[in-house]
């Protein structure tokens, strides 16, 4: 068991400072400069970032996302129905997640400060076909974490040491700092198993930690 937990640790390349949440305040910061100065795949990376900061996805799931995944809006219905909906490991494909389920079903958008996200994924389906489903169809996870890390130090958040992992972790700590969501729905709509993997989100003290270590610079853009 050791020689396993040691080989995740060194997997990682900062197995200490994944878990760091990223807060709102960064994500505001890191996707425009995806979007303005790194061409058409920084673009799909701040797309991808979108939606992992939203519904809490791995990284390695999230660039992975296909047409098949997502469940348009319902027209024609009353507005409730007027949702996207994502779609993990559909039962039909005979795929299961990470932990073993099937059919995890997250409502995208559900905090008002993100309702962006329904004009994303409009743009982004529109873009796809049963022949080309992929979602990202030349976004690698390792170009994406390139593209991320650059994008961190070019706004002045690269002593944080931030990945793409920390916003599965940034997407319930603000949620939950802003009580958006209980920790009841974070915990089903992060697909953790165990109720003591989502009681770090109510650690709100190492939310604000990130904010006051920033540089002056980045707080103040």
């Amino acid at each position: 068991r050791r020689s396993r937990d040691s080989l995740v640790g060194w997997k990682k390349l900062s197995p200490e400072s994944s878990g760091n949440p990223l807060s709102w305040v960064f994500a505001c910061l890191i996707a425009p400069h995806l979007c303005l100065h790194c061409g058409r795949l920084g673009i799909h990376a701040a797309a991808c970032f979108a939606l992992q900061f939203d519904a809490y996805l791995r990284p390695g799931v999230a660039v992975m996302l296909r047409r098949e995944n997502f469940v348009p809006p319902v027209r024609g219905v009353v507005s409730a129905y007027h949702q996207w909906a994502l779609l993990l490991a559909p039962l039909e494909f005979g795929t299961t997640s990470k932990t073993g389920t099937r059919d995890d079903s997250i409502l995208l958008g559900v905090s008002p400060a993100r309702v962006y996200i329904a004009g994303i994924m409009a743009e982004l389906f529109a873009q796809t076909s049963p022949e080309q489903p992929a979602l990202f169809p030349t976004l690698s996870f390792s170009v994406y974490e390139r593209l991320f890390e650059q994008s961190c130090q070019a706004v002045g958040l690269r002593p944080l040491r931030f990945v793409p992992h920390s916003c599965r972790h940034g997407g319930p700590s603000t949620d939950h700092f802003e009580n958006t969501l209980t920790l009841d729905a974070i915990q089903k709509r992060g697909q953790w198993a165990s109720r003591e993997s989502v009681l770090r989100y109510e650690k709100h003290a190492r939310l604000l930690k990130m904010l006051s270590d920033a540089s002056v610079a980045a707080r103040r853009d």
